[in-house]
């Protein structure tokens, strides 16, 4: 995979499976980092939720640290295409992920 040409590669995941997560973190776990916290769905979410505020604080956060990798692998989400857009040149080195057929395609 292109991702590991890098002579120290480190990976930021965030996502909205917690599984997908804890996968990265267990096959990366020297070179990953996640932001901890409750998923949130900002479209959707229960008002009354105790952790309304932490999983705000945590999809900020996760907008923000996207928006200041130098490589990206976007999902169809729109939340981490919009995230893309913050990079300084978010056409460049940015890849793409389709579960569907689990393939990565450049962009």
């Amino acid at each position: 995979m292109y991702l590991l040409n890098y002579s120290s590669p480190f990976f930021f995941v965030t996502s909205d499976s917690g599984q997908a997560i804890s996968d990265v973190l267990h096959h990366f776990p020297n070179s990953s980092m996640t932001i901890t916290g409750p998923i949130l769905h900002i479209d959707r979410f229960d008002r009354k939720s105790s952790t309304i505020c932490d999983g705000f604080i945590k999809a900020i956060a996760d907008f923000y640290v996207l928006g200041e990798c130098q490589t990206s692998l976007l999902s169809r989400s729109g939340f981490s295409s919009w995230a893309n857009h913050r990079r300084l040149k978010p056409n460049e080195n940015l890849y793409y992920y389709f579960d569907k057929i689990s393939t990565v395609q450049k962009g």
